[in-house]
């Protein structure tokens, strides 16, 4: 069982993929949420260190990953996902900045 649904095991690749992508999805939009107790990035330069400090994390995660099948590397591969998990709403953060900063230029140029 992968994604842990009733059936599963009668769905097609494709389908399984769609819902771990859901998932995904549902996950960062969590995170995203709770991204918002904070300010939004005032800046590039600042939505860019935030997301360096995220894969940064990612990073040292890979680092101490040991690729073996033990307990210990089971919760090392959850600590990885919710750093992805992270990174991804980090991205999405910034593209919201980049949206912002867009709206403004097309309004300055109306």
């Amino acid at each position: 069982m992968i994604i842990g649904i009733p059936g599963e095991e009668k769905l097609t690749e494709q389908a399984k993929e769609d819902f771990l992508i859901i998932d995904y999805l549902k996950q960062i939009k969590l995170e995203i949420k709770k991204a918002k107790k904070f300010p939004p990035f005032a800046s590039l330069h600042e939505g860019y260190a935030v997301l360096k400090e995220e894969v940064e994390e990612f990073w040292d995660e890979v680092k101490n990953f040991k690729y073996n099948e033990s307990h210990e590397e089971s919760e090392s591969l959850k600590n990885i996902e919710k750093e992805l998990i992270q990174i991804a709403a980090m991205a999405v953060k910034n593209l919201q900045l980049v949206d912002k900063m867009k709206a403004k230029i097309q309004e300055a140029n109306k």
